[in-house]
């Protein structure tokens, strides 16, 4: 393989995570972030200088914040056209921005970008983050935050607003988003996650994806 994604397992050397979406993939090995398949949005984050597609992994490179070469990448989420990663305590986002997926205060896309908002706040670090079509969502010590399209309320905010930077899920009579989110996960429209042992989702609704027994939307936790 390209650009020294080796994958043969060698200590300190392993793939420790992966992701895919529609026609690209991107994978951590060695705490660094390799990604191939369509490019078409800058997806794979290899640059303005490289457009094409590739059939091989290559590494994510850093011509906007140098220090994402440094850090140690822990965690990949890649959608149809960007992706985002944890690595030391921030997340990096790069591809196409067109609803502020990637949570750099603008709709300009980037190589890669550190996520600002909420996320400047604290001191707990980003564990892990999720790219959904066109928002993400990233947990940070057991609270969760949303950015980027806010169509049909995906961004669990009470909004039905873009945002673009990372924004608190709302508070609900449930969902205390207090510190004990363990797992979540971004689709095309809506949004679930997991605290202290409970289930909750938000956003569109129209094929009863958000499990409530109903079609009708929700723009909060419930």
């Amino acid at each position: 393989a390209n650009a020294g994604f080796d994958n043969d397992g060698a200590a300190g050397d392993e793939v420790t995570a992966v992701s895919t979406s529609f026609a690209n993939a991107c994978a951590i090995e060695g705490g660094e972030v390799f990604c191939w398949g369509n490019n078409n949005n800058n997806q794979l984050g290899l640059g303005a200088n490289f457009q094409g597609a590739t059939n091989v992994p290559n590494r994510v490179v850093d011509t906007a914040t140098p220090e994402f070469r440094a850090a140690t990448a822990t965690s990949i989420s890649v959608g149809f056209s960007y992706g985002c990663a944890t690595a030391s305590t921030s997340v990096y986002c790069w591809g196409s921005n067109y609803s502020g997926g990637l949570g750099n205060t603008t709709t300009n896309g980037v190589t890669v970008k550190v996520a600002q908002g909420d996320f400047t706040t604290g001191n707990a670090n980003v564990a892990a983050v999720e790219v959904g079509w066109d928002h993400s969502c990233g947990n940070q010590g057991g609270k969760l935050r949303c950015w980027g399209e806010g169509d049909d309320g995906r961004l669990g905010n009470g909004s039905t607003s873009d945002a673009l930077t990372p924004t608190n899920v709302n508070v609900t009579a449930d969902f205390l988003n207090a510190g004990f989110v363990t797992a979540f996960s971004a689709g095309d429209k809506h949004t679930c996650a997991a605290e202290s042992g409970k289930l909750f989702c938000w956003g569109g609704n129209s094929s009863g994806q958000l499990g409530n027994g109903t079609n009708t939307g929700a723009t909060t936790p419930s």
